[in-house]
């Protein structure tokens, strides 16, 4: 997907995430993630672990921020957004009520696509992302630190000591012989 990053201006996902075989590649193409919170399809813990991956591939968090948003919104689902004929194609049960009108919705999701497009244009556009970007980070955190307290293997490879590995601190085989 990446093999040629020039001749991609930026990726806009809604509803969905980059998958764990490309991570290693999400600093070459800017990459806006708009997930809804009442959201049932892709699990809010998805966007968590989003966020998590994107956070960690850089040292500077306002660009990360603006050119990596994961963008979690407050009473947005999958299928709220969704036209009509779409919607007989997805399972809606699976999503929780959206609080917001499908115009509020769309009104929503629209202006966050035009200030990722125009963040380096606009002071505006880029306020807009890193104010919605830390919003959704607030949010997001809680859950965040709940998948690192189980030690979820989607944050961190788990270690094994009988084959070890660059990523683990030493510890001897078991049982020691």
């Amino acid at each position: 997907m990446f093999s040629n990053p020039a001749i991609w201006a930026g990726i806009i996902t809604f509803g969905s995430c980059i998958f764990p075989e490309f991570r290693e590649e999400l600093h070459l193409v800017p990459l806006m993630s708009i997930n809804g919170e009442n959201d049932g399809i892709f699990r809010p813990l998805r966007n968590a672990e989003s966020y998590y991956h994107i956070m960690k591939s850089s040292q500077n968090r306002t660009k990360v921020l603006l050119n990596h948003p994961v963008m979690y919104l407050e009473g947005l689902s999958h299928v709220s957004v969704l036209n009509s004929h779409s919607q007989r194609h997805i399972k809606a049960e699976n999503d929780m009520a959206s609080s917001l009108g499908k115009l509020e919705g769309y009104q929503m999701i629209s202006t966050l696509v035009c200030a990722f497009i125009s963040r380096g244009l606009s002071e505006e556009s880029s306020h807009i992302i890193l104010q919605n970007a830390i919003d959704s980070e607030k949010r997001l955190l809680p859950m965040l630190n709940l998948l690192y307290l189980e030690g979820n293997k989607r944050l961190k490879r788990p270690c094994d000591s009988d084959r070890p590995s660059s990523h683990c601190p030493f510890y001897p085989m078991y049982p020691m012989v």
